[in-house]
């Protein structure tokens, strides 16, 4: 009878497991599976329980005792550990020279360690890494946390841009006076009812629209450390001015004319998963703002014949915005925000029956436009939008009839230079 020998296999399973919340611990068993014929018997020995890597995201921080201790029944030494995405998420603020122990017993020796960098809730960051000492796996904080100035400021200056848009509405205005009162000359009044605005992706580069809030995404963006929104996320927002004002204009028979108007309101802001943070958690936020403004303004009017006209002008515009609070993964206060704008331009007008058509390029200058605030009560950076951009402009004004009160107005905006991207309004007058 033939002797059969005994068959030995050596097997290796992966596995992974969370030995506490949002601690994952890959690592895989090595194992001897033998045959042995003599008494038909299949037995399976464990000769390792190794991990492979440690990955650490949201944890609680601790001043005393570990956040893990390793079990007796897996070896962690050699294991690679990544923090690139750790975030202590029950403290609000680290100084340098915190430790704190990651696992106790890790053991003698290490792989590649990820990360040198912390995060605490969604607003602050800081400088840390682990490091092995003696057996344990310790995290040291090398900086103490402040607000993240390196995300975020990849947008154009929406949010000064809704401070000065507002300005369409002034502009706009006037324009259509120009266009109906054929030269009459006297005083003419008019009342700004609503002020629709949206504002899209385009405006804001690669960040959406948190224009009601302060003077720019750059302010934003240094506002939101980490919660930057990277392109095509599905983000939106829009904003709605709701308010009104007088709008008061001299004309002389030549064409020269001076202008002036007030105006208050609100300004409703509200965005959906503008904000990212590292764990890829969206966030939105709603505010409501009171704003007021006015603006000052001379230009002449040149008419070429009763449906060509061109209107040459030089404005300044004043447009302050309250501050605003929210909570959008962490809690940000921003300061109010001024706004003060030089506009020179040129606007060709051509009249139809009801309906006026127009086109216009302009240079305008942002002569402040710097913002101020605090995320979960540390200081941002500030952030300037002052500058220079160009500004080209297309619309329409409606009014019913030569001698009806009423006017509504189209307008897109495109802007290149310190702006840039376009933006939209709809606008309903009442002259009296």
């Amino acid at each position: 009878m033939q002797n059969l020998l005994a068959a030995t296999k050596t097997t290796t399973t992966a596995y992974s497991y969370t030995p506490v919340t949002d601690v994952t611990v890959a690592a895989h068993i090595l194992g001897n599976l033998a045959a042995e014929p003599s008494s038909h018997a299949v037995t399976y020995q464990v000769t390792a329980n190794q991990a492979d890597k440690l990955t650490f995201g949201n944890v609680a921080w601790r001043d005393t005792g570990a956040l893990l201790t390793r079990p007796n029944n897996i070896t962690f030494a050699g294991a690679d550990v990544d923090t690139a995405n750790i975030n202590f998420t029950n403290i609000q603020s680290l100084a340098a020279g915190k430790q704190m122990t990651l696992v106790a017993d890790f053991g003698n020796s290490v792989g590649q360690i990820t990360g040198d960098t912390y995060k605490v809730g969604s607003t602050l960051e800081g400088k840390g890494k682990a490091a092995l000492a003696g057996s344990d796996l310790i995290f040291t904080v090398a900086t103490g946390t402040e607000t993240d100035n390196g995300n975020g400021n990849n947008g154009g200056s929406s949010s000064n841009d809704s401070n000065s848009d507002g300005n369409n509405g002034s502009n706009n205005g006037s324009n259509g006076n120009n266009n109906s009162d054929n030269n009459s000359g006297g005083n003419s009044g008019g009342s700004e009812l609503t002020i629709q605005e949206q504002t899209h992706n385009t405006l804001m580069g690669a960040e959406v629209s948190m224009a009601a809030l302060s003077a720019g995404n750059d302010f934003i963006g240094a506002a939101t450390e980490g919660l930057a929104m990277a392109a095509n996320t599905g983000a939106d927002g829009s904003m709605h001015y709701t308010g009104g004002g007088l709008l008061a204009k001299w004309t002389a028979k030549s064409g020269l004319y001076a202008e002036g108007s007030f105006r208050a309101g609100t300004v409703n802001d509200d965005a959906h998963s503008v904000l990212r943070d590292v764990n890829g958690s969206t966030y939105s936020y709603e505010t409501d703002a009171p704003y007021t403004g006015f603006h000052l303004g001379v230009g002449k009017e040149i008419r070429f014949d009763a449906i060509h006209s061109l209107d040459v002008y030089g404005k300044y515009f004043f447009n302050r915005r309250q501050g605003v609070s929210f909570d959008a993964g962490g809690h940000y206060d921003l300061d109010a925000v001024t706004s003060q704008v030089l506009r020179v331009g040129a606007c060709y007008t051509v009249k139809r029956d009801k309906w006026s058509f127009y086109s216009g390029l302009a240079y305008e200058h942002e002569l402040d436009g710097k913002a101020t605030g605090k995320a979960d009560g540390l200081p941002i950076r500030g952030a300037d939008t002052g500058g220079g951009s160009f500004r080209g402009e297309i619309g329409a004004t409606m009014r019913p009839g030569e001698n009806s009160p009423w006017s509504l107005d189209l307008n897109l905006s495109g802007f290149a230079g310190k702006k840039q991207g376009f933006s939209g309004g709809v606008s309903v007058a009442f002259m009296f």
